[in-house]
C-alpha cells in the first residue's frame, strides 16, 4: 500500500475536522458544548460540508487530470475547472443546509429561507478560499512539471543531435580513407601493406571513441601523427605538418584536429612545388591549426561541413567557442582545449 496517499487522506481529514470545529464554534460560541447532542448535530454538520467540498474537487482535478485537458489546451481547462468547482459549490451549499436545518434542527419554516441563504453564503466564501488555494498550488505544480518536462525534452534532443553529430565523423574518415587507399594501390603497391596496418590502428582507435565525448590532448596527437603517415605515402612532399612536441595538457573533441588537418587537404591545391603546410600551435588554453591557403577553384563556394560539424559539437561539449579567421593568405582555426570531463 502506497503511503503518500493516505497521508494526503490523513491530512484532509484532519483539516476538515479542525476546520469544522473553529466555524462551529464561530457560530455556536460556548453553546456548542451545551449537551453531545448539540455537538454532534453541529459537529456533523460541518464535517458534512467539509467532506463534500473535498470529495467533489478531489474528484473533479482527477477527471481533468484523467481527461488531460490541461495539457491539451490550458485556457479550457482553467475555465472548466473553475466552473465546475464554483458550480459543485453552489449545489453543497444550497442542499446540505437545507437537509440539516429542515430535518436536523427543524427550523421553523419562517426563519428556514434566511439561515439557508447565510449558510450558504458563508459556506461558499470558505470553499472559495479553499479552492482558489488548492488552484493555486495546482498551477504552480502543472507549471514546474510542463517546465521540467520541456527541460528533459530539451536535453534529450540536445544528446540526440550530439550523438548524430558524432556518428558522422566515422563513416566519412573511413569513406576517404578507403579513397586514399585505392590511390595508393594504384600507384604506390609497396606502401599499399604499412597503408593498411596504419588504417587499422587508426580504426580500431576511432571505434574506441565511440562512448566518448571527449579525448586527451596527447591521445589525439597520437592518432595525428598516424593520419599523417597515411596522407604523406599519398600526397608525398606536396603535404607537411608540424607541431611543438612539448607536453600539453587538455581535452578535445574526438578527432577535431583530423578533421581540421582533412579539411585543410580537401579545400587546397597540393604540389611539391608549392606544398601544403600545417602547423599546430599552443596559444594558452586553444590549439592553433593554421594552413596556407591555396584553394580549388572547385570548392570556393562550397561550405566546409567537417568544419561545420566541429563548431556544433563544441557548442554541445562548452561555452568555449571555436574560433575560425580566414585570409586571403591563411586559414586559422584556434580550438579550445576543455578541462578534464566529469565522471
Amino acid at each position: 500500500m502506497k503511503i503518500k496517499p493516505i497521508l494526503h487522506f490523513g491530512v484532509a481529514l484532519l483539516s476538515i475536522v479542525v476546520l469544522s470545529l473553529g466555524v462551529c464554534f464561530f457560530l455556536n460560541g460556548r453553546d456548542l458544548f451545551s449537551s453531545w447532542l448539540h455537538f454532534f448535530k453541529n459537529f456533523s454538520y460541518g464535517c458534512t460540508f467539509g467532506l463534500l467540498f473535498w470529495g467533489s474537487s478531489s474528484l473533479i482535478g482527477q477527471w481533468i487530470q484523467r481527461r488531460h485537458i490541461w495539457i491539451r489546451n490550458p485556457r479550457r481547462g482553467t475555465f472548466l475547472s473553475l466552473l465546475l468547482f464554483i458550480l459543485s459549490g453552489i449545489a453543497i451549499s444550497l442542499t446540505v443546509p437545507y437537509v440539516f436545518l429542515v430535518y436536523v434542527f427543524q427550523v421553523a419554516p419562517e426563519y428556514l429561507r434566511f439561515n439557508i441563504l447565510f449558510t450558504a453564503f458563508l459556506t461558499l466564501a470558505i470553499d472559495m478560499i479553499m479552492v482558489s488555494v488548492m488552484f493555486s498550488k495546482f498551477l504552480v505544480n502543472f507549471w514546474v512539471e510542463s517546465m521540467q518536462n520541456e527541460e528533459k525534452a530539451k536535453q534529450e534532443k540536445l544528446i540526440a543531435q550530439f550523438e548524430t553529430l558524432k556518428n558522422q565523423v566515422n563513416p566519412h574518415f573511413l569513406f576517404n580513407s578507403l579513397n586514399t587507399l585505392c590511390g595508393v594501390v594504384e600507384q604506390q603497391p609497396a606502401e599499399a601493406v604499412p597503408f593498411i596496418r596504419k588504417l587499422s590502428d587508426s580504426y580500431r582507435y576511432i571505434l574506441e571513441l565511440k562512448e566518448r565525448d571527449v579525448v586527451p590532448l596527447e591521445e589525439e596527437l597520437q592518432f595525428v601523427d598516424d593520419y599523417v603517415y597515411l596522407m604523406k605515402i599519398r600526397h608525398g612532399e606536396g603535404f607537411q605538418l608540424r607541431y611543438q612536441r612539448e607536453k600539453k595538457w587538455g581535452y578535445v573533441a574526438p578527432l577535431a584536429l583530423q578533421m581540421l588537418v582533412e579539411n585543410a587537404l580537401k579545400h587546397n591545391v597540393i604540389s611539391d612545388e608549392q606544398p601544403l603546410q600545417i602547423e599546430l600551435l599552443f596559444e594558452q588554453h586553444a590549439l592553433v591549426v593554421r594552413n596556407n591557403r591555396k584553394p580549388k577553384t572547385s570548392q570556393l563556394v562550397k561550405k566546409p561541413e567537417g568544419l561545420d560539424n566541429l563548431v556544433r559539437r563544441y557548442a554541445h561539449l562548452s561555452d568555449k567557442k571555436v574560433e575560425i579567421i580566414s585570409t586571403e593568405n591563411e586559414f586559422v582555426v584556434k580550438l579550445p582545449l576543455l578541462d578534464k570531463p566529469e565522471v
